[in-house]
């Protein structure tokens, strides 16, 4: 694949290994693609998309975006089908909810594989999804944890909840107070997650033998790395690091050894369960900007924002933003919890100054204020704590994280 890459069209690979001085081929072995120049996403962004792809226009199904954990405004992806291995689920009945309509094409196109039948949901339209779905008589569930709990209540008016038996559940993290709440109100249903990436689509199921949903399966059409998160040197099985993904299969704009900016480790043993596949077990971001949570997108941008009047008072590069997932009566919501360091002990109204900022000047949506979303009920009150130092504290920029959860 990299030879037909580098050689008839993808410029920008070409391009990239010209600068670099790598000659693709001296590649001939699996052991040889640790030798590849690693890609980033920012690389990726900075070329147009057809300088990316290397499949004929013909060929290629569909044109999509993400924003994805980079606060890119609009990251253009091909995609002429998902190359990942269809999930290994008994379902047949399936029913689809996506926030980008766009994404249902390649979304059936996977399940139809499996030989389901595919219900093609409308967020916008909840009931009529409800009722479409009981006419049909779903028996599976696709979509993010956030997007399973505001349908169930709809489903439940029109059909008997205990008939879908599975939800694959992706998009979001799943902590154990979310995971709780789906299955109180899905409680015959098995759930099931599965590691995406909008760039190519599914990349591994999660193991029906391994709790947390966060160890899956690697899937034999894309080659797996860890690498040091600092040097990109690669890492033995085992070590913990960020993990790295080449496309192995034709796909229009392919991904050789590219940086997901996920930490986690390839697991030196195979899995419990029947499949006996080698695993991977994905710990969280590193060094991310963006973090999505009860269907909000939290950018460290947009609290950069939020701070920009108050810089002489607080510590941006210190911030701590501490996101936990709290029950609220039936629902499960997310709270923020603040901590501020500032440049010198504050008065009561300079505290006041600042949490008054951050509140309505950080944007969770495209137009909505961290306060309006706790206004709508988005997010529970957020929590405001303030450190005080007069002296400057060594700031240990590797190891700092803007978010930190809690779920």
């Amino acid at each position: 694949m990299l030879s037909f890459v580098t050689h008839h069209s993808a410029p920008f690979y070409r391009e990239k290994y010209r600068r670099a001085n790598f000659d693709a081929e001296g590649v001939r072995s699996i052991e040889d693609v640790s030798h590849i120049p690693l890609v980033t996403r920012g690389e990726l962004v900075s070329c147009t998309l057809w300088d990316r792809a290397y499949l004929l226009p013909e060929d290629i199904l569909t044109c999509g975006y993400t924003s994805g954990t980079t606060s890119s405004e609009l990251f253009p992806v091909l995609r002429n089908f998902y190359i990942a291995e269809p999930p290994d689920i008994m379902s047949k009945k399936v029913l689809l909810l996506a926030a980008q309509p766009w994404r249902l094409v390649g979304q059936a196109e996977w399940f139809r594989r499996k030989k389901s039948l595919i219900v093609c949901g409308d967020l916008r339209n909840l009931p009529i999804t409800a009722k479409l779905s009981s006419v049909v008589g779903i028996d599976c569930i696709y979509c993010t944890p956030t997007i399973a709990l505001l349908v169930a209540p709809h489903l439940r008016r029109t059909m008997d909840i205990g008939a879908i038996l599975t939800l694959v559940l992706s998009g979001e993290s799943l902590s154990d107070t979310l995971l709780s709440a789906i299955r109180r109100e899905f409680p015959a249903a098995t759930v099931r997650t599965h590691y995406v990436f909008s760039e190519v689509g599914p990349l591994g199921f999660s193991c029906p033998r391994e709790s947390g949903g966060t160890v899956f399966h690697e899937d034999k059409n894309f080659l797996y790395e860890i690498v040091d998160p600092d040097s990109g040197t690669p890492l033995s099985r085992g070590l913990e690091g960020e993990l790295v993904i080449t496309t192995l299969e034709k796909t229009p704009t392919p991904l050789i050894r590219y940086r997901t900016g996920d930490i986690g480790r390839l697991l030196p043993d195979r899995c419990a369960c029947p499949k006996q596949r080698p695993v991977f077990h994905i710990v969280g971001r590193d060094r991310y900007d963006t973090v999505k949570v009860g269907g909000l997108e939290l950018k460290a941008s947009a609290f950069e924002k939020g701070m920009d009047n108050v810089a002489e008072l607080v510590k941006f590069e210190e911030l701590e933003v501490h996101i936990y997932e709290e029950l609220d009566g039936s629902a499960v919501k997310p709270r923020l919890e603040f901590k501020i360091m500032t440049t010198r002990p504050l008065a009561a109204f300079e505290k006041e100054h600042v949490t008054h900022s951050l509140a309505h000047r950080t944007l969770v949506g495209e137009k909505t204020s961290l306060v309006d979303a706790e206004r709508l009920g988005y997010l529970l009150p957020s929590r405001f704590g303030f450190v005080e130092r007069a002296v400057d504290p060594p700031v240990d920029f590797k190891k700092k994280h803007l978010f930190v959860r809690h779920l």
